[in-house]
């Protein structure tokens, strides 16, 4: 095993190899980038394997969505990125292939989750991260629906129900009601009992009405 340490003013990341016996790293495929900017500068390649410390799973990622905050991790939009090359992707469902000490799962347990904060790289076939993030995926769900659950839920959870801390009878605006979050608030927010108004062009209408949207203001029409 090869270890070292990579540290910025948030977080330290651990970046870990796999060796075989003759002394060569293992290699997983990857999307990645080795510098900030638009499409162009992902590359796909081989990136070393990684392997489980304590507490940690490595999965085997079967999906991994890409989400909004992707392309400015990319762009450089945020902070730099601490080092290259380096993989985007919050959220992953997957099959776990190996158990760190104290981790609390099995090879072969199906997994979803996000990656906590600090942590990125699901662009790839395999991630190593702490097993108390995880969950094990549901059975009779798809790893492509649960994960296209994972990082817009909890994004709609923390925002409903940890910040606003919503309640029964009162009146929430959610703005783009056809987005990924937004569609997601509107049905936690009227499973909670809230009055739901949202935004939306005339032909998400529908759709948002269906995710249960007691009014909609077209945005498009008017001026709010």
């Amino acid at each position: 095993m090869i270890t070292g340490h990579l540290t910025t003013d948030r977080f330290v990341i651990t970046l870990r190899a796999n060796q075989t016996k003759h002394g060569m790293q293992t290699k997983m495929k990857a999307v990645y980038f080795d510098e900030h900017g638009g499409p162009d500068v992902l590359k796909f390649g081989d990136l070393p394997d990684p392997v489980a410390g304590d507490g940690e799973i490595v999965a085997d990622i079967h999906v991994a969505s890409v989400n909004g905050a992707d392309w400015k991790v990319r762009q450089g939009s945020y902070a730099p990125v601490a080092f290259f090359p380096y993989i985007c992707g919050r959220d992953f469902s997957g099959v776990v292939t190996e158990v760190g000490a104290g981790a609390d799962f099995e090879v072969g347990d199906e997994v979803f989750g996000v990656l906590p904060v600090g942590q990125e790289g699901t662009y790839c076939e395999k991630i190593a991260t702490k097993a108390s993030v995880l969950a094990k995926k549901p059975v009779g769900v798809s790893h492509m629906d649960i994960d296209a659950v994972s990082l817009v839920g909890l994004t709609a959870v923390i925002s409903v129900e940890e910040t606003l801390q919503l309640r029964p009878g009162e009146k929430i605006l959610i703005q783009g009601g056809a987005g990924g979050v937004a569609g997601f608030a509107i049905q936690l927010a009227k499973h909670i009992g809230a009055h739901v108004v949202t935004t939306a062009s005339a032909r998400n209408h529908d759709y948002v009405r269906g995710l249960g949207a007691d009014e909609i203001i077209d945005y498009n029409a008017v001026d709010f």
